[in-house]
């Protein structure tokens, strides 16, 4: 099997002179390795004797003059004159052209190049149109010159376009470079085919200098810079093992390894002994070692990955993923912001691939891993992996061409370079030769690094692929891989069942009642199982249970002690932890609805509600529920009078809710957006949305005939919109203002609620992104006051979960779903019901306290109690967000802002936890709080402090406890 490698580098340096290479002289390129055949230079004014003539700009019309200056010999060290860039943007360029008189020949093209001081980069390849005597961009390159970089391109054209990928030849790695000359060097390969050949220079930043431009007919050779890896690798196997000591054990049919081992030695020698001046052929003999090595580790090293999910569960859907993944062993990283498994074009064909890389954004990757950590036996492993390094077509860029990556692979501390020519087909990049001489954890994986999308950091892409991992082991000792393996997984299923006999432990020792009997009885079974096989020893297990070809999972019966562990260790305690949690979720349940209409009792909201009673009868005939209940054990009649207790309690809480008095409360707005009652001000262009009561302003707005970024009901071109009725949010702010006479003030309670659908939006390119980079796709709202300072509000990234400000202490992570607002799913599925977060807000100037309540898919939370920021009136409340992507925004509902009508505050002295009753548990905070358990900052001293001496001390909490005492 032939198998080509790749290389790292395009660039080749070598000494100057008035010609870059000799007759006869050897050149590296990305494209291979070639020999010059005849020093005439094609390129007819490559030393710029003669200015420019020959060169060109894009328009064909520009003079190069205005952004190069022709610097004479003598001034440069060269004996040739060279160009120097003025500096420019992406408008500026100049090529060179020449059609080939030999369409099968080979053409090495050379030019010497060097920056003004700093290093910077230069890149390829970025994609042109050829109109007749000009070169013209396909997509202008942005503000200039992106990144203060130059671009170097060689592409060939049949007709009036670059097309093909097979066109672009100048698609190395990025050059870095310096105040020194370089020389830099590709190799066009001809296929039969007529083309018109361009080497072009473009967005040139001030300084560069360019010299000696040659182009010269070659013949390409092999490429020796393989026989050195090929030749390590061999080597390493060869001398990894005492191979003499196993030839009487390998003697039959299909192997016999004393003649292997000889063909081996033999092979290493024939390469070692070989010249690969005369051309492509002299590399059969290296062709021939690697299908000889591949044999060779085949044969007498086993697969350890045949039993473990390293391979079999890599991705077999295309997916996007940015982060840090799982797939089987493996765990896949990547820089912050960049992405793992970037499927924006399918080939489905290769799959199961792992694809690190960033089809639709750009910017250099920087360094993405791939780890797995595993116990290995003593042995000798070989880790090899597979790679392909590309950029492709994405859904906004023409084709950039190949790219060159940097691959390597590690093996606990070993760590090898692959060498890395520019191919399209996967091909070993590296390998691993590592010997172990005691049982160890170790890690191994694969480090890819330099990926660069080539031009524009903010529409190119770029990949790296890997496939087909393989860790070939040759086991000291006796016993094979996958009996080690097999171990390794009654070890797993042992371990499993401790794990779960100390679960069950701390749950009967834990708060729960229901189950306790039953779990224990299932414990006192299956713990002295678990001592008994935690006792076995290992190799006695293998040797005596081990069955070669029969299935090695622990649900099936032909697995022999590994089911054994599994039913008699692991299958019943794990079985009874979940059901005990089951019904004991039921019981907590109650509890956790009991707590929650206490804390509705205690708000100051309900201050004027007149229900009082009738709703703390409710809540104590629910606790008493809870204690009946706790005495008894579970059963399906128990489970159901919890259900019907929590039905009442918070049937009990809606009818203490609707006791509150209509005078005590006035409706500031009342918008729900489903009236699509848009009012337009022709003069002006600012667009209010009525409600029932007040209206938004909202600014920029769009019926879909303007900005697709701004605010909008529903979504569309097409009528019916999607999600009628919702507003769509923009990159803008919508403004709900409150009039002078209705603003709270006082002891009163502010309190507003709406709907708000949290998508991911999009985040920064960036490797290392900053707060400020984060929150640059931001969305939130805000309560401002009469001079539009902020009240109270957050203002957050739900790409990153990065909080801007967040004044009520809210986990937002818990407030959105970060699945919905992919590419995939945008827009009007984000808007599905399923997806809302209802946020609650109560801002109670009587205390000067707030806090935030929201009902989310996926859970409810309800913030502490914090001061307010600005106790001053709010005057607006405004949604806003920055985020310009159209294809991904959130979607706000249903606001209702009330003045609701409170008295002021007293407090009862002694009623620490605010319940409105003096029990123990008051006592018990103050105790908690003097020995400095629970030093909570709102603690609330002025009500503990009973004696009034100004301080928190024992004696405040013997007084509270004979107020209990004496039913107080």
């Amino acid at each position: 099997m032939k198998k080509r490698l790749l290389f790292l580098s395009a660039v080749a340096l070598t000494a100057l002179s008035c010609f870059a290479f000799g007759a006869e002289e050897k050149v590296y390129t990305p494209q291979g390795r070639f020999q010059i055949i005849d020093e005439t230079n094609i390129c007819t004014n490559g030393t710029f004797a003669e200015n420019t003539e020959g060169w060109a700009t894009f328009d064909g019309e520009t003079d190069i003059s205005n952004f190069m200056t022709v610097n004479s010999a003598g001034d440069n060290g060269l004996e040739v004159n060279s160009l120097v860039s003025k500096g420019g943007n992406s408008t500026y360029g100049m090529y060179y052209k020449w059609t080939p008189e030999n369409v099968n020949g080979c053409y090495v093209v050379s030019f010497k190049i060097k920056a003004a001081s700093a290093t910077i980069p230069a890149t390829t390849t970025h994609t042109y149109y050829v109109q007749g005597d000009s070169v013209v961009e396909h997509n202008s390159i942005k503000a200039g010159a992106v990144f203060g970089r130059p671009y170097v391109n060689l592409f060939g054209s049949t007709g009036d376009t670059v097309t093909s990928v097979s066109d672009f030849v100048s698609a190395g790695a990025p050059l870095m470079l310096s105040d020194e000359w370089q020389t830099v060097s590709y190799s066009i390969v001809g296929d039969g085919t007529e083309r018109t050949w361009y080497l072009l220079f473009s967005c040139l930043t001030s300084g560069i200098e360019i010299a000696d431009v040659q182009i010269q007919e070659a013949v390409q050779g092999y490429d020796d810079r393989v026989v050195g890896k090929v030749l390590d690798m061999a080597k390493s196997i060869r001398d990894c093992y005492d191979w003499s000591s196993d030839f009487s054990k390998f003697t039959s049919d299909d192997k016999n390894l004393s003649e292997d081992f000889a063909g081996l030695c033999e092979n290493i020698d024939i390469v070692e002994g070989t010249s690969f001046d005369d051309g492509v052929d002299a590399g059969e003999s290296v062709t021939e070692l690697k299908e000889v090595l591949d044999e060779f580790i085949g044969k007498y090293f086993e697969d350890y990955f045949v039993n473990c999910s390293a391979h079999t569960n890599w991705p077999k859907d295309p997916t996007k993923v940015r982060g840090t993944m799982t797939w089987g062993d493996w765990v896949a990283t990547s820089d912050p912001g960049r992405g793992i498994g970037h499927y924006w074009n399918e080939k489905p064909e290769q799959l199961p691939t792992l694809v690190f890389g960033n089809y639709g954004y750009g910017s250099a990757l920087g360094t993405q891993t791939m780890t797995m950590t595993k116990v290995l036996s003593p042995g000798v492993y070989v880790w090899a992996l597979d790679g392909m390094r590309f950029s492709q077509y994405t859904s906004w860029t023409a084709n950039q061409g190949l790219k060159i990556g940097q691959l390597q692979l590690f093996f606990d501390n070993d760590t090898t370079e692959a060498v890395l020519l520019n191919t399209t087909n996967y091909d070993k990049g590296t390998y691993v030769v590592f010997k172990l001489d005691e049982e160890k954890e170790v890690n191994l994986g694969a480090i890819m690094s330099n990926i660069d999308p080539g031009y524009d950091a903010v529409t190119a892409g770029g990949s790296f692929e890997v496939i087909n991992p393989i860790l070939a082991v040759k086991l000291s000792g006796e016993f094979k891989a996958d009996q080690i393996l097999y171990w390794t997984k009654i070890a797993e299923q042992v371990k499993t069942g401790r794990s779960n006999v100390e679960t069950a432990k701390g749950y009967i020792a834990g708060d729960y009642f229901w189950g306790k009997n039953e779990l224990q009885a299932c414990l006192d079974t299956i713990e002295p199982n678990v001592v008994k096989y935690e006792a076995l020893d290992s190799v006695e297990t293998i040797r005596n249970t081990y069955v070669e070809g029969i299935s090695k999972t622990a649900t099936d019966p032909a697995s022999g002690v590994i089911f054994e562990v599994y039913t008699n260790a692991v299958k019943d305690i794990l079985a009874a932890n979940r059901k005990f949690v089951a019904v004991n979720d039921t019981l907590t349940s109650l509890a956790t609805a009991i707590e929650n209409a206490k804390l509705l009792r205690k708000q100051r909201l309900y201050d004027a509600a007149t229900g009082k009673t009738e709703f703390d009868n409710a809540i104590s005939t629910a606790e008493g529920t809870l204690a009946d209940l706790k005495a008894t054990d579970y059963s399906e009649e128990n489970a159901d009078a919890v259900v019907a207790a929590i039905k009442l309690l918070n049937e009990a809480c809606d009818a203490y809710k609707a006791t509150l008095p209509e005078e005590a409360v006035a409706v500031i707005a009342d918008i729900d957006f489903s009236d699509n009652n848009v009012v337009k001000d022709e003069a002006t262009e600012e667009v209010t949305i009525n409600g029932a009561k007040n209206s938004m302003a909202v600014s920029p707005y769009s019926d879909f005939s303007g900005d697709v970024s701004a605010f909008e009901l529903g979504f569309g071109a097409a009528e019916p919109k999607d999600s009628v009725g919702i507003l769509r949010i923009g990159n803008g702010s919508g403004v709900v203002s409150i009039a002078e006479d209705e603003q709270v003030t006082g002891t009163n309670i502010f309190h507003a609620s709406f709907d708000f659908y949290f998508a991911r939006l999009t985040g920064t390119n960036s490797p290392n992104p900053t707060h400020a980079e984060k929150i640059a796709a931001a969305v939130g709202f805000d309560f401002l006051d009469a001079n539009e300072e902020r009240v109270a509000g957050f203002n957050y990234s739900p790409y990153w979960v990065e909080v801007d400000y967040d004044d009520f202490g809210i986990d937002v992570a818990s407030s959105y779903l970060p699945s919905i607002g992919s590419s995939g799913n945008d827009n009007a599925k984000i808007a599905e019901s399923g997806n809302k977060t209802h946020f609650d807000i109560v801002i109670d100037y009587g205390k000067g306290k707030m806090y935030m309540t929201t009902v989310s898919a996926s859970k409810t939370q309800t913030s502490s109690e914090v001061a307010i920021p600005n106790d001053s009136p709010i005057a607006k409340f405004q949604i806003k967000s920055n985020h310009t992507n159209t294809g991904r925004r959130c979607w706000f509902d249903n606001l209702k802002i009330e003045k609701i009508t409170a008295g002021p505050v007293v407090s009862l002295a002694g009623d620490v936890n605010g319940d409105n009753k003096i029990t123990m548990a008051d006592a018990n905070a103050v105790v908690n709080y003097y020995l400095a358990i629970d030093k909570d900052s709102n603690f609330p001293v002025e009500v503990a402090d009973v004696n009034g001496d100004g301080l928190i001390t024992m004696a405040d909490a013997n007084a509270i406890v004979n107020m209990f005492l004496a039913g107080e």
